[in-house]
């Protein structure tokens, strides 16, 4: 697994968290959970039409728990 750090608007606010990738396959999909700061997790997946159309779909949940 990998570690990253990223930046997010979260309401107009800016904020920063450490993340760890949880699934990753190349040009298709990566998922993360998040470390520190905003307590979330996401996934990125890419849905390859041809050469010139990859349309790209986002999803992330963030806890309403501390």
């Amino acid at each position: 697994m990998s570690a990253i750090t990223e930046a997010t608007d979260v309401a107009g606010q800016v904020c920063e968290f450490d993340a760890t990738i949880t699934e990753q396959h190349a040009d298709e999909r990566v998922a993360w959970n998040s470390d520190s700061g905003p307590n979330h997790a996401g996934v990125i997946t890419l849905h390859r039409f041809d050469d010139e159309k990859t349309p790209v779909m986002a999803s992330r949940g963030r806890s309403i728990h501390p």
